[in-house]
């Protein structure tokens, strides 16, 4: 969840992206291909497309996927949610929050953060589910993402990169993005020698029932493990948990074994969830 969006939540990134790339090549049409269709991949081909460019998307899964089932999108990025044009449809499909709090395990609040006051009250700060982000970010898109779809081989060169596809195809562009995910196929084709750095940290997310009427997100914080919960509309609340863990023990476990045994001593509302 919070990985996902700092794309988004990167205040001007898209537009400053999209124009730095217009700027480049000015000379001529763009044409662009973007290798991933999840949130990344769909809200650049949105903003590549105001500016006028061409724009291929491929995905190697057989549909658009939704892992991560819940997203929070704070102000700077229903800000950049505005430039595309879908900060209204994204408020009207989405729960709204007013604060953060941060707590101790134990429940007892350390901080609370609103979200109707300066610095933070920009724009509005919502969550929703994952899937209908993705559905969001695609609908009334011009562009045909090419599903099932991956890179065999390209040329990089100064006249533009020609792509081989997996189903034999070739295209030539001017620009390849790779919106492809953690274990980027593009980045691994490119770029060999570059080693993905685990965190060391094990996660688990789930999406529950609970009465959401004034809840807020909360941050259960205990000394090497954290709980999030987090409203989303019709009485749903997503919920993250994480630990520290350098030898994946806890990965390896089973997963509602593990979610007993580290949030057991957290404070009534996690242990209710």
């Amino acid at each position: 969840m919070h990985r996902v969006h700092r794309f988004l939540s990167n205040e001007s990134f898209l537009e400053g992206f999209a124009a730095a790339i217009t700027k480049r090549v000015s000379m001529k049409p763009h044409k662009v291909l973007i290798v991933g269709a999840g949130i990344a991949g769909m809200a650049m081909c949105r903003a590549l497309r105001q500016y006028g460019m061409t724009v291929d998307v491929i995905e190697k899964s057989a549909a658009l996927r939704s892992e991560g089932l819940a997203i929070g999108l704070p102000a700077n990025a229903m800000l950049e949610l505005e430039k595309l044009g879908l900060s209204k449809v994204v408020q009207q499909k989405s729960h709204k929050v007013n604060e953060i709090d941060f707590s101790l395990k134990c429940g007892r609040l350390l901080s609370r953060a609103s979200l109707l006051e300066s610095p933070l009250n920009k724009a509005s700060f919502v969550a929703m589910m994952r899937s209908d982000f993705i559905e969001i970010l695609k609908s009334d898109l011009d562009v045909e993402v090419k599903f099932e779809t991956t890179i065999e081989a390209m040329n990089n060169s100064r006249a533009g990169v020609e792509v081989q596809f997996s189903d034999g195809s070739q295209e030539k562009y001017d620009l390849v993005i790779g919106a492809d995910g953690v274990n980027s196929q593009l980045r691994q084709m490119n770029f060999p020698d570059v080693k993905v750095v685990k965190p060391g940290v094990t996660n688990w997310r789930f999406v529950t029932e609970m009465n959401t009427e004034d809840l807020q997100p909360n941050y259960y914080v205990g000394s090497d493990s954290a709980f999030l919960i987090y409203p989303l509309a019709d009485n749903k609340v997503y919920c993250y948990g994480q630990v520290l863990d350098k030898d994946a023990s806890w990965l390896r476990n089973n997963s509602l074994v593990a979610l007993r045994h580290l949030f057991g001593a957290y404070g009534q509302t996690v242990r209710a969830v």
